[in-house]
């Protein structure tokens, strides 16, 4: 029961970790694919290629890169430019955000993307034929059926933002793998620490993944749309 609480102790940090990239991979991915969606040239070019730099490079070689550039360019700033930033006031836990988030705004616009693509394009033509500006054509019409489409793949997406959350534990982040590898190294009960935060991890992916499934059924209900 130690590791289980030793892994619990440290869950708000995965949380973290993890939802706050998601939510910005969200808002930036659906606003590429929105860009794109409405033909944008740079929002289809800088989709491809920041989804081949999440399919291309490894997440934990991306968080090691992420780590150490920080560090660089703090200590650029602060040499060339005179910026009194002290590296020590970095907190490890704001690379790890940065650097996930990076690597999830690819896999996010592609699931924004095809859900633009399943809605058509005469939406929003018929939105601006009504005099609707592109913010009130997005938000009244666009997005209620975007998101129906989207919500199952975005699901998925949380889901593996969480378990991708544990490589932060690379860069020093005390998150519930590192937590439960302090309590194994401590007491000497790898077993029982690594199977602790494997039930950690199930339980919160599991209530997680219930919650969208909520969201998902109020978002039928309110809508009257189903995924095609």
């Amino acid at each position: 029961m130690g590791a289980v609480k030793t892994c619990f102790e440290y869950l708000p940090v995965t949380l973290v970790i993890s939802l706050i990239p998601s939510a910005i991979d969200f808002i930036l991915g659906t606003l590429i694919a929105f860009g794109e969606y409405r033909g944008k040239k740079a929002c289809r070019i800088f989709r491809v290629v920041i989804s081949f730099y999440a399919k291309c490079m490894p997440a934990l070689l991306s968080m090691f890169l992420f780590y150490y550039l920080v560090f660089d360019v703090i200590a650029w700033m602060k040499n060339a430019l005179g910026i009194p930033i002290n590296v020590r006031n970095v907190k490890i836990i704001y690379i790890a955000i940065v650097a996930l988030a990076f690597d999830g705004i690819g896999m996010y616009a592609e699931t924004m993307r095809g859900a633009f693509d399943s809605v058509g394009k005469n939406q929003l033509e018929a939105a601006y034929s009504m005099g609707l500006s592109t913010f009130q054509a997005f938000y009244r019409i666009m997005f209620p059926q975007v998101i129906v489409e989207a919500i199952i793949n975005l699901r998925l997406n949380v889901l593996g933002s969480i378990l991708f959350s544990s490589m932060a534990y690379t860069i020093g982040v005390m998150d519930i793998f590192n937590g439960a590898s302090a309590y194994a190294t401590q007491f000497f009960a790898y077993k029982e620490a690594y199977l602790a935060s494997a039930l950690v991890y199930w339980c919160v992916c599991l209530i997680i993944s219930r919650l969208i499934l909520l969201l998902e059924n109020y978002s039928h209900k309110k809508t009257g749309l189903k995924p095609a």
